[in-house]
């Protein structure tokens, strides 16, 4: 009912293996796609950074949205503690209260939200928490009001020009500092504003200046652990610990004394 040749063919084609009917994206395709998602991160983080009160939110429903199955502390040093909540659930936690590190905590829990976690973690030691725009800040219950207000109600260093847009636009992975000197610490993030810093393509303009100005809080020692924050709220909370503020000048920050409080 065919032709021979006919039918020669088609076996040929019916045995002939089957090839694939996609193909591997090209590399460049591949890079593109990571760039734009990096790009969109950024975008995002920092537009919550510019946005203390929406980013505050953001942080406020992820602690009461985590749930933590089980805790159990027996005699574990505060530090550990707000190590091992920060490590399980991704969330920075801050203890400003470095007094307190070494404060014992017993505690069991189940089905918690880490907002929970925290409040009882911190009422154990005599301490209490607010939440920041990018982290959990545990501290004492009798720090002055200017400290106790919500960030979005304190004065913040302007972070306008070409300083400002490499501080909230500069993503640092990670920061770890384990009673790292201050001097160090700042090193480390001026080092790393130049690593990653995006906004130019000039080597000799990559990252910014960081200028310690101060005769006080100079030899303090940080422990600080965050994760996937702007360099601004690195140096924020990493000046905070030593005592002191910072400014951002058209050429540098500087890292200075707090102003005395008004009498």
């Amino acid at each position: 009912m065919a032709e021979t040749g006919t039918i020669d063919q088609r076996i040929q084609m019916i045995l002939k293996p089957a090839t694939a009917t996609h193909r591997k994206p090209p590399l460049a395709k591949l890079g593109a796609t990571a760039f734009t998602l990096l790009f969109l991160l950024v975008g995002f983080v920092g537009s919550q950074t510019a946005n203390p009160d929406a980013a505050r939110a953001a942080t406020e429903a992820k602690i009461n949205e985590t749930i933590l199955t089980s805790i159990e502390f027996r005699d574990t040093p505060l530090a550990d503690a707000l190590n091992f909540l920060q490590h399980k659930t991704g969330v920075n936690i801050i203890l400003q209260a470095p007094v307190s590190a070494e404060t014992k905590i017993t505690l069991r829990l189940k089905n918690v939200p880490l907002a929970e976690a925290v409040k009882y973690t911190a009422s154990l030691a005599q301490l209490k928490y607010r939440v920041d725009p990018n982290a959990i800040v545990v501290l004492p219950i009798n720090l002055d009001l200017e400290q106790d207000t919500k960030v979005s109600e304190r004065p913040v260093p302007t972070v306008r020009g070409i300083i400002g847009k490499k501080m909230t636009s500069t993503i640092l992975p990670s920061v770890q500092f384990n009673d790292t000197p201050l001097s160090d610490a700042i090193e480390f993030l001026a080092m790393k504003s130049i690593e990653l810093d995006e906004t130019t393509e000039d080597q000799n303009k990559k990252g910014i200046n960081i200028v310690i100005n101060a005769s006080k809080g100079t030899d303090a020692l940080i422990t600080l652990w965050l994760t996937n924050v702007p360099l601004a709220e690195a140096i924020r909370y990493t000046t905070s610990l030593a005592g002191l503020t910072y400014r951002v000048d058209e050429q540098a920050v500087v890292i200075e004394e707090k102003a005395p409080a008004p009498s």
